[in-house]
């Protein structure tokens, strides 16, 4: 887990993605996700207990993190998405004075 939020953290996973396609999004969890997989590969070669572990098990666990993984991020989008359409989670911004970069706002 520290592996993972730490690549996250580096490849600014954990931001708003409102605005973003979801490609990029998806693009960005995979990137963090190889990060992932590359430091525990490191660790487990470094430390001699690699041939502890399953390969199947783990290759599984490499190849179906990312894809569940976005499939929650798409799940939420879309909650979201919807809530937003009610009026719900949606930002509120007040502006001060009658100027002609206020009317532009």
């Amino acid at each position: 887990m520290l592996a993972f939020a730490v690549a996250a953290e580096v490849c600014s996973l954990y931001r708003p993605w409102r605005i973003e396609r979801f490609r990029v999004e998806i693009r960005t969890v995979f990137l963090a996700w190889a990060m992932t997989v590359g430091t525990l590969v490191l660790i487990a070669f470094g430390t001699k207990t690699s041939t502890e572990y399953s390969r199947v098990v783990c290759f599984g666990w490499f190849a179906m993190a990312p894809i569940v993984l976005s499939a929650w991020r798409l799940l939420v989008r879309s909650i979201l998405r919807g809530m937003r359409a009610r009026g719900w989670n949606t930002r509120q911004a007040a502006i001060l004075g009658a100027t002609e970069i206020a009317g532009d706002l």
